[in-house]
């Protein structure tokens, strides 16, 4: 057990302190930055967003103070993933009560200055030792991580200052948790305003600049169904159609995406929230569009040769082009299950390939 001095508690209740005080994300992260550096005796520091989607965690660059220039925003897009006291620090989340890694526990000086990591990123920045301090939340999972720095020269963070960092960890956390709140305050009373009396009734969903879903209506919630999530494969689709449609600024874009077989009919438009200074991505769902545009005559007559719902599912999918493995994303289910079902619903129809297939329920379509 380390015994923390005095000036550690002055420091501790300081840096709580003032940080209680930020009122804006921005403000909190670069305030946070330079107090710790002088509480903990850091030549720089910086700090990383975390978020974590349905398959991987995710880093965006946040505030970063005494280093050059756009090296977070390098950090993030180049080194992360062989970051070793960042990996260690994901690892050990579970497992590790610590919300702080140095560097001199993860790495021996032999191996680390012979890293690619060091030689190309720290060095140059004089950057030898760190430490990583971590903000989890209530659940335990990664929603920040400050980096503090000291040259090579200077000595390795004594056990007294991890121990200080430890106690100053919750204390962050919770100003972080407040302005946060407040934040998402602002965003709903905002988004409330902008849609009137529309957001209840329509499945509108809200991104911000970073593709992050910020808020979702009850509509959007029933249509989407289940967990009432926008995964993955959504969001690229989003992505994908902004960068296909750079100026699209000024006039919403439209694109069609099955969720779990089903159809919707997406809009997406861009909006600035002037008052807070930040873009957002309106989303429109709408599931009853494009399902009013299946035919009627040919569903009856799939049903009519024996196909279940999931094999008719399948057949409009490979009606419309889709690969199996493009299939098996949309339905959430394996390469293997999608030929499966289409082995069987050759067998039903009474073809042997998907042309012969693709053509039988053209025809079947039209007539």
């Amino acid at each position: 057990m380390v015994n923390l001095q005095t000036q550690d508690l002055k420091d501790i209740i300081e840096v709580s302190r003032r940080a209680l005080e930020c009122n804006s994300m921005e403000t909190l992260q670069k305030e946070t930055l330079t107090l710790m550096e002088r509480s903990l005796g850091a030549r720089s520091s910086v700090y990383a967003q975390i978020t974590k989607n349905q398959k991987e965690i995710q880093l965006t660059e946040g505030a970063e103070h005494g280093v050059p220039k756009g090296a977070m925003a390098r950090w993030c897009s180049e080194y992360h993933s062989s970051d070793p006291f960042m990996h260690r620090y994901l690892n050990k989340l579970s497992t590790q009560p610590s919300n702080v890694i140095v560097s001199s526990e993860v790495i021996s000086h032999k191996e680390y200055v012979s890293t690619s990591f060091y030689n190309e990123f720290m060095k140059p920045q004089s950057i030898y030792h760190v430490m990583i301090i971590g903000l989890k939340s209530d659940d335990n999972k990664p929603v920040g991580v400050y980096g503090l720095h000291r040259s090579r020269h200077a000595p390795a963070f004594s056990a007294r200052e991890i121990a200080k960092a430890n106690m100053l960890a919750p204390h962050l956390k919770g100003a972080f948790q407040r302005v946060m709140a407040q934040e998402m305050l602002h965003e709903i009373r905002w988004i409330t305003e902008f849609f009137s009396d529309n957001v209840a009734k329509d499945g509108i969903a809200v991104l911000d600049e970073k593709m992050n879903p910020v808020f979702m209506s009850q509509k959007a919630r029933e249509i989407l169904g289940e967990n009432g999530s926008l995964s993955d494969s959504f969001l690229r689709s989003c992505v994908q159609c902004l960068n296909s449609q750079p100026d699209f600024i000024d006039q919403p874009i439209s694109f069609k995406f099955f969720h779990k077989g089903r159809p919707l009919r997406v809009e997406l438009n861009s909006v600035t929230n002037h008052q807070r200074r930040h873009q957002r991505f309106i989303v429109r769902l709408d599931a009853t569009l494009e399902n009013m545009q299946e035919s009627p005559v040919l569903l009856d007559r799939m049903r009519a040769l024996g196909l279940s719902r999931r094999e008719i599912d399948v057949a409009q999918l490979l009606a419309l082009g889709l690969t199996s493995l493009s299939i098996a994303d949309k339905l959430c289910i394996s390469v293997r299950t999608v030929n499966n079902h289409l082995r069987s619903i050759y067998e039903k129809v009474g073809v042997h390939n998907r042309t012969s297939l693709i053509y039988h329920l053209s025809t079947e379509h039209r007539q």
